[in-house]
């Protein structure tokens, strides 16, 4: 377009709990020194339809004019996701540009595709004399090792939670042990019954973990201790609850590439581990 190069950037860490479009000319290009230009951003919805993120904008664009036009709260995004709005997997962004005199541009479409390293990792694991082990006195705790590091990645304590009004309320707390290696965490965790039945008690989804705060998380099963001991023999054969937890992990930025540029006319292993007791809380 009047030959001019243009950059559109999607930064999901804009902020710590905020994503950006960033829209730019270069300086570098053959363009006039001014130019004036219609834009909208748009992502991409499951259907294949795009929904609009706000109204046009209209800016004159001098060489390496910079500005963040739309800033995404990640809650919203997850949110969106929740709804069926937004690929789950994939965000893919839209931004169409026009000159504002209304005249007629040759079209096109670029794709850049960012992929993160996951590690995903499934396990069952075991807590035994569930009726005596969690208590508001005690608590069970499970260390996890990854495979590819000697000291445990991460470690799980099941305790109950503290205050009035609370009835039995079971907490999960997750603690990294190199919190600065992961910028995403999703967990999901299942309650199996006797008969092999899953059914799922919580989820946590964090994004970006900012490590530089973080302690640990703390994710609050959907069954309360009395409801577990009122159908035992359905949740605690032997006294045993067991717990299946699926974690997955990114831990940095794959590659980044242009995928695709038209102009023209038109993976989890399963392993089994115990909680082991400690009195007191963590």
């Amino acid at each position: 377009m009047e030959q001019t190069k243009w950059t559109l950037r999607l930064d999901p860490c804009h902020s710590k709990d905020k994503a950006s479009l960033c829209f730019r000319r270069s300086r570098e290009d053959d363009g006039p020194d001014a130019l004036s230009l219609d834009y909208e951003f748009s992502f991409i919805q499951p259907d294949g339809s795009w929904t609009n993120l706000e109204r046009p904008f209209r800016s004159i664009f001098k060489r390496d004019f910079y500005n963040v036009h739309v800033l995404l709260p990640h809650e919203k995004i997850r949110q969106r996701k929740e709804e069926k709005s937004l690929s789950p997997v994939v965000l893919t962004d839209r931004c169409r540009i026009w000159q504002s005199d209304g005249s007629a541009i040759e079209t096109g479409r670029c794709f850049i595709r960012t992929r993160l390293k996951e590690d995903t990792t499934a396990f069952l694991a075991f807590v035994e004399k569930f009726s005596t082990a969690v208590t508001s006195h005690s608590s069970a705790v499970l260390k996890i090792r990854s495979a590819s590091l000697a000291k445990p990645s991460m470690s799980l304590n099941l305790s109950l939670k503290e205050g009035e009004g609370c009835q039995d309320g079971i907490l999960l707390g997750i603690v990294l042990s190199q919190p600065e290696t992961f910028f995403y965490c999703k967990c999901q965790l299942f309650v199996v019954e006797a008969t092999g039945l899953k059914i799922e008690c919580g989820v946590y989804e964090k994004f970006p973990i900012d490590f530089e705060t973080i302690i640990g998380w703390k994710i609050q099963l959907r069954l309360t201790k009395a409801h577990l001991m009122q159908r035992r023999t359905a949740f605690l054969p032997d006294d045993v609850l067991t717990l299946q937890c699926e974690f997955t992990f990114s831990t940095g930025i794959e590659f980044e590439r242009v995928e695709k540029t038209e102009f023209g006319k038109s993976a989890a292993t399963e392993r089994r581990s115990h909680f082991s007791h400690l009195s007191g809380k963590i």
